[in-house]
């Protein structure tokens, strides 16, 4: 929904700077300022990844666990992680939603991901290695779409 509204950003603006059509007092509640503008264009792609996921793993009736913990690790580990582009605030969402999810994914035992995709967190963490995991999930921007897609890359 940020994307559709920073699109149309400009739109907006005018229909809240017409009087005909809009109240000066009803204008400045709805006005946004610039750095709003901004946090939702930075925030954007990282809510576009989170409803990826989310549309992945609701796609069918009966979700497995084999897909939920795959993806779910590679949010926590690879796409909500603190980038040098990222903004404070952005740096900072991502953070607690990291922070929530692995909370919610944690087991009884507080290991947060199962005995059989201990390789994918022993992979994560040794990122100097050059042995690629058997199995590798990517979140990556479709060509021509402007949705993301899932790909699994068997290795």
């Amino acid at each position: 929904m940020f994307d559709r509204l920073v699109e149309q950003r400009w739109a907006v603006s005018a229909v809240l700077s017409d009087r005909s059509v809009t109240k000066l007092a009803d204008a400045r509640t709805l006005e946004l300022r610039d750095d709003y503008w901004q946090l939702m264009e930075d925030i954007a792609p990282v809510l576009g990844t989170l409803k990826c996921a989310t549309t992945v793993m609701s796609a069918e009736s009966e979700v497995s666990i084999s897909n939920t913990y795959p993806i779910t690790f590679s949010l926590i580990n690879k796409h909500l992680g603190a980038s040098d582009e990222d903004s404070h605030k952005v740096a900072d969402f991502k953070e607690k939603v990291r922070d929530c999810l692995g909370e919610r994914m944690k087991l009884p035992g507080g290991q947060l991901i199962p005995h059989c995709f201990r390789w994918l967190q022993l992979n994560a963490t040794a990122s100097q290695q050059q042995v690629p995991p058997p199995l590798e999930m990517t979140l990556s921007r479709q060509q021509g779409l402007g949705d993301m897609g899932l790909s699994l890359h068997l290795l």
